[in-house]
């Protein structure tokens, strides 16, 4: 497993409100309590369950997954929350477009 280094930011993830999952999604969309189905991103915190999809901690839970430590073996949508990512592909090629330069909200 891959160790991550979280410098403090385990806590603000815990307590983002844009990461907790709605009861209908649980049961539907990351198939909690369904073995190898349910979504390897689902964490509980104290009177929720949140999505660590689009943290720091997703590529730990990956890891987890290849080396088959986890029951819950799901990737079943894009995540919660809001992660951006600086796309700067080739900015002075013709290859390039307006497309790949702007920084791009999921």
């Amino acid at each position: 497993m891959k160790a991550i280094d979280t410098r403090g930011k385990f806590e603000e993830i815990l307590n983002r409100e844009s990461l907790i999952i709605n009861n209908n999604t649980l049961e539907n969309i990351c198939k909690l309590k369904e073995g190898a189905k349910t979504c390897r991103y689902i964490m509980l915190r104290e009177k929720s369950f949140i999505c660590a999809k689009r943290t720091i901690l997703k590529d730990a839970l990956d890891s987890l997954v290849a080396e088959n430590r986890m029951t819950a073996q799901g990737d079943n949508c894009l995540g919660l929350g809001d992660l951006i990512f600086n796309a700067t592909k080739k900015e002075n090629t013709e290859e390039s477009s307006e497309e790949d330069k702007k920084e791009e909200k999921y």
